[in-house]
């Protein structure tokens, strides 16, 4: 009996706002899966988009920009989304 192997994984692109994550996302996979602006705060939950290449699958994971400043309750939640992002993926992008 012969077996297929197929491969998947996970891998997320994080990095400040507004450099280009979701531009890089949508790139990627040659159709636009995240909503890109001039605007800050524009990808305020995960995003994740899918791309298949025979038996290879990659899941990537947009993430919200990492802020420096936590003052704001919109930023610390963020925050907390990129962060936890990161812990459940094989590979992280970071983008500067």
């Amino acid at each position: 009996m012969s077996i297929d192997k197929s491969y998947c994984g996970f891998i997320a692109i994080v990095g400040r706002p507004n450099v280009g994550k979701s531009t890089l996302l949508n790139k990627l996979l040659g159709q636009k899966i995240s909503i890109t602006s001039r605007k800050a705060q524009t990808t305020r939950h995960r995003i994740v988009g899918i791309h298949t290449e025979g038996a290879y699958q990659a899941i990537y994971v947009d993430t919200p920009g990492l802020h420096m400043e936590e003052k704001r309750a919109i930023n610390r939640l963020m925050n907390k989304a990129a962060s936890s992002s990161i812990g459940d993926v094989e590979l992280v992008i970071f983008v500067v």
